[in-house]
């Protein structure tokens, strides 16, 4: 795990708070990293471009803590409980840091949620929704490589079905369909090889 240790404020550049600042006297939270890791404090902003939260310990130090190293659900759960949800720009950054932890079902429901509290940020909604499945469809197509290697061709065919049906825009939907058509080509290729070894 790496934590930048003792990083003031004026040294995040271009800082995009997620998460209000921590009034004084306000109950630490707990933040759970990858490495199973539980830090105490509060969690002070999110770099949508540094890709980092920003957390200031119980003991004082503040850190800068890239979005790999975070236990996905408790760094979700965590930005969750600060956003404003009568706020589209909250729920817009909300959907982008979901999306950058890989949450990207989660990041679809928050992009859905800002497009109705402001639909005339629809432009810019639809731009990082697009983003979000392309990052969804590139990692759905390495589970479905995994599962295949790994001999489990249901699962593969699930990860697969689900880029062509959710992620139609994307470059691995056309991938996808072709290992599909592959996959049900030798299934009845190896049926009608039963059948005629049956018959015969």
């Amino acid at each position: 795990m790496r934590l930048l240790q003792s990083i003031t404020r004026a040294a995040l550049p271009a800082l995009l708070l997620l998460l209000p600042c921590a009034a004084s006297g306000q109950a630490q939270e707990h933040l759970k990293l990858a490495d199973g890791t539980v830090l105490k404090g509060n969690a002070t902003g999110y770099d949508d471009a540094m890709k980092v939260v920003s957390f200031t310990t119980t003991d004082g130090r503040d850190l800068l803590l890239r979005i790999d190293e975070l236990d996905q659900q408790s760094a979700y759960m965590l930005a969750k409980s600060r956003v404003d949800k009568t706020s589209a720009t909250d729920e817009l950054r909300m959907a982008n840091f979901a999306r950058d932890i890989g949450l990207y079902a989660h990041a679809a429901r928050h992009y859905r949620t800002a497009l109705k509290l402001d639909p005339s940020m629809k432009a810019d909604i639809e731009k990082e929704e697009a983003k979000n499945r392309s990052m969804a469809a590139v990692w759905a197509m390495a589970q479905a490589k995994e599962a295949a290697d790994k001999g489990d061709l249901p699962t593969a065919e699930r990860y697969l079905q689900a880029i062509v049906q959710k992620m139609a825009d994307t470059p691995e939907a056309a991938q996808a369909a072709k290992y599909l058509d592959e996959y049900y080509t030798k299934n009845r290729e190896a049926r009608d090889d039963h059948v005629e070894a049956a018959d015969t």
